[in-house]
């Protein structure tokens, strides 16, 4: 992997060494299955622009993230990139592996909250990959089965064993990064409200589950110590008509459940998950913008989900136990691998990894310090 990298780095050196919005509920259709995206597509300059985890997973394709050239090489490790398209964030120019231009981008990669967007359609063209764009439904496609739903999302409701509960698309005009919203209560036997935590202002909601278990949903849903959310910015919780709604897919994750959306019945469906399984962490550098494709193994510390609870594991011989614990001893070094020397922590992220979402776990505000002289 290494020495793709560097030549994909050895390109971009050859190539570049010289040198009105609209947001809304916009759906991506691939090969035979709707795309839930934990950041939602937009629309710049009449081109839907996707976070490159999409480009990464559901095309199948190879991404390199070069920091040094703040470029984008997609294609296949097998062939070498020998078919490789390349972007550069703000770069209206796309280009072949081989040099030349092969075409000007209506709307250039960009970096948005620490993620990087590149034109779908621009990225299915150059790979030659069949795309097209259902304006009755919003619904961009890639793949020649696709079919209109025969529901409009509007018209959907959640089912939970066997009452259903209403849906919310959109709040304010703008479809909530992506994600359906619920109504609260589906999930707990009541909602409180609390001082809201980390310093902030006003109260969050607490569901309480029939066992007890208290779920928070405020910028994120918070369940066990972990926080449920990639958008810091965005409440996981609103309240509209007197009523609670919560994300959905996010608390799905959350409280370990199946998400299934079937749009030719019209119906959502959330069922438990009771299967034991254990997600890695990873640890970040919020500084790198490779956000989407670079993550370093945090050594062999992982969340096990057993028993309807998520719980920590691979730090017993540290003394730590819990997830708590955890958070509040949470060092890195440089290289990803924990620390107790404080003085030689590394400013960044725990997260998640959890059905190819990154979840916040923890994170330090510490620095590294070279023990090299000047």
């Amino acid at each position: 992997m290494k020495r793709k990298i560097l030549a994909a780095a050895l390109l971009l050196l050859l190539l570049f060494s010289g040198t009105s919005l609209a947001q809304g509920d916009i759906r991506l259709w691939i090969y035979g299955d709707y795309i839930e995206s934990d950041v939602a597509p937009y629309i710049k300059n009449d081109r839907t622009m996707v976070p490159l985890r999409v480009i990464s997973e559901e095309l199948d394709k190879d991404v390199i993230w070069v920091p040094e050239y703040r470029s984008v090489v997609i294609g296949n490790t097998y062939n070498d990139f020998e078919d490789a398209v390349i972007f550069r964030i703000g770069d209206r120019n796309l280009y072949h592996a081989d040099g030349y231009i092969m075409a000007k981008l209506d709307a250039p990669p960009e970096i948005r909250g620490d993620r990087t967007f590149v034109p779908l359609r621009a990225v299915a063209e150059a790979l030659q990959m069949e795309i097209g764009w259902d304006g009755a439904h919003r619904t961009v496609y890639i793949g020649s089965d696709y079919r209109p739903p025969k529901y409009d999302r509007r018209q959907m409701h959640l089912r939970i064993e066997g009452k259903d509960y209403p849906i919310l698309v959109q709040y304010q005009g703008e479809e909530l990064y992506g994600e359906l919203t619920a109504v609260a209560d589906a999930f707990g036997y009541r909602l409180t409200y609390e001082t809201a935590p980390y310093g902030g202002e006003g109260t969050a909601g607490y569901l309480t589950q029939p066992n007890g278990r208290k779920i928070l949903a405020w910028y994120s849903v918070r369940v066990d110590g972990i926080d449920f959310s990639n958008n810091p910015e965005t409440r996981s919780l609103i309240k509209l008509h007197g009523r609670d709604f919560i994300s959905m897919s996010i608390l799905a994750d959350a409280l370990h459940m199946y998400y299934a959306e079937d749009s030719e019945a019209g119906i959502i469906t959330l069922t438990p998950d009771t299967r034991n399984e254990e997600c890695p962490i990873i640890f970040h550098d919020p500084a790198d913008t490779s956000s989407d494709y670079v993550k370093t193994p945090a050594s062999s510390i992982k969340i096990r989900y057993q028993n309807g609870r998520y719980e920590l594991i691979g730090m017993e011989e540290y003394g730590v136990h819990t997830i708590k614990e955890f958070q509040n001893s949470f060092y890195f070094d440089e290289s990803g691998n924990f620390t107790l020397d404080k003085m030689n922590k590394f400013k960044g992220e725990a997260r998640l990894l959890f059905d190819h979402n990154y979840y916040l776990l923890s994170r330090n505000e510490g620095y590294v310090f070279s023990n090299a002289s000047g």
